[in-house]
């Protein structure tokens, strides 16, 4: 009895080991965690051609007088890159930057003088970009062209004028091919001498809008 029991046992031990399990389990890989405030700007998607939508408002005075006119103003805008590849990457810039030309059109400009006016007006257009594939990109913006209005601007000389802007503002890029605009400029509406007199007009202005790259 003694005997068949050492045996049992003997045999246990050695059978033992093919039995035993591995208790100790791979550690379980825990997934890297991705903050959105970590992720890299997607650089805005540069094509050749840019389109805007803009309102404007401006404060507009007589040059030499205190005649004020409030002038606000709805503005679309059409616009090409210059230059080949390199300018559109940002790799090879002129003067500093991405130059571009282009239409304005403003299918509506309200004079809130007496009485009171409406009319329209083209600009033709320069853009000097700068930082073009930046989230931020400042831009250089100046412009001449013709305005039309329905009655005389200011009161008692033309409807028609000539008008010209220079100004500087911010696109914010909002994803890869829209920004918000805003801009400053100074904005000058004159007959250029083709009515009785010419004071002149120039107007402050704040212009903002959303622009679309494509």
């Amino acid at each position: 009895m003694l005997r068949r029991s050492l045996l049992m046992l003997a045999m246990w031990s050695l059978a033992a080991p093919a039995f035993a399990q591995d208790t100790h389990s791979a550690p379980i890989p825990t997934p890297t965690e991705s903050s959105s405030s970590s992720r890299p700007i997607q650089a805005p998607r540069q094509g050749r051609t840019r389109w805007a939508v803009a309102g404007s408002h401006g404060i507009a005075a007589e040059i030499n007088n205190s005649i004020v006119i409030d002038m606000s103003s709805i503005w679309v805008r059409w616009s090409q890159v210059l230059g080949g590849r390199e300018a559109l990457a940002g790799t090879k810039k002129f003067l500093g930057g991405q130059p571009a030309v282009g239409i304005e059109l403003s299918p509506f400009t309200y004079f809130d003088q007496s009485p009171r006016t409406w009319g329209g007006a083209w600009h033709l257009v320069y853009e000097h970009r700068l930082s073009p594939t930046e989230k931020v990109r400042p831009v250089i913006r100046a412009g001449t062209g013709l305005l039309f209005a329905s009655s005389n601007v200011p009161p008692g000389e033309t409807r028609f004028n000539y008008t010209l802007f220079v100004g500087a503002g911010l696109e914010i890029a909002v994803s890869k091919s829209r920004a918000i605009q805003i801009d400053y400029r100074l904005h000058h509406v004159s007959n250029a001498n083709t009515g009785g007199r010419n004071p002149g007009i120039n107007a402050h202005t704040i212009v903002l809008g959303l622009a679309w790259g494509f």
